[in-house]
């Protein structure tokens, strides 16, 4: 009788315990909370900082850009050191390129083809690259260099087959001074002018 009273009064005085489950706890449900909260909290930080990362790269495109837009003014300005055109040649000489059509030249062109002094006077002959369709005229003018001395004679200027030239200039040499002349001729038609220049010595 002992036996059985003192065993009904064991399990009477210690009743089994019941388990609480793991997701019903407070400080576990807790800490699913403050682990959402930090990955939200990450997202965010992270996601910021791309879009400042986006507008700073954009920013600077602009700027670029608008630096890219801006005109230069030196562009514009010829630079002082550089001659101009006036400068580098004279305007009585063309420059003809070779293969060029000497007719579209706004000026008349040509050389000296032969001066020399025979049977006491100065022949001077000329030639014409262009074709003067209604011929002109030709004005020789001499100067010495030393002695200041000239003279001067106009010739008619005649169409060949695909050039022209001047009638040939015979200038009397008794009169002239020993010294070097330069030779200027003034070529006029076809409402076109030209200057050829040479020179001889006498």
């Amino acid at each position: 009788m002992t036996n059985k009273n003192t065993s009904s009064k064991k399990s009477q005085t210690h009743p089994k315990q019941h388990r609480i489950p793991l997701l019903k706890r407070p400080w576990f449900i807790g800490a699913i909370i403050l682990a959402i909260v930090a990955i939200i909290t990450g997202l965010i930080i992270c996601f910021s900082r791309s879009h400042k990362e986006d507008d700073s790269a954009n920013d600077d495109k602009i700027t670029s850009v608008e630096s890219n837009n801006q005109p230069n003014n030196n562009e514009d300005k010829p630079a002082s050191s550089e001659p101009s055109d006036e400068e580098e040649r004279p305007e009585d000489k063309v420059v003809q390129f070779e293969g060029e059509d000497p007719n579209k030249l706004e000026e008349i062109t040509g050389v000296v083809s032969y001066r020399n002094v025979e049977n006491g006077k100065l022949i001077i002959d000329t030639n014409i690259d262009q074709y003067l369709t209604s011929g002109g005229t030709c004005t020789v003018t001499i100067k010495g260099q030393n002695t200041g001395h000239s003279d001067t004679m106009t010739k008619a200027a005649h169409a060949d087959i695909a050039t022209s030239y001047c009638e040939t200039f015979e200038i009397p040499a008794q009169g002239l001074p020993s010294d070097y002349y330069e030779i200027k001729i003034v070529i006029t038609s076809d409402d076109k002018k030209g200057i050829i220049k040479d020179g001889v010595q006498l």
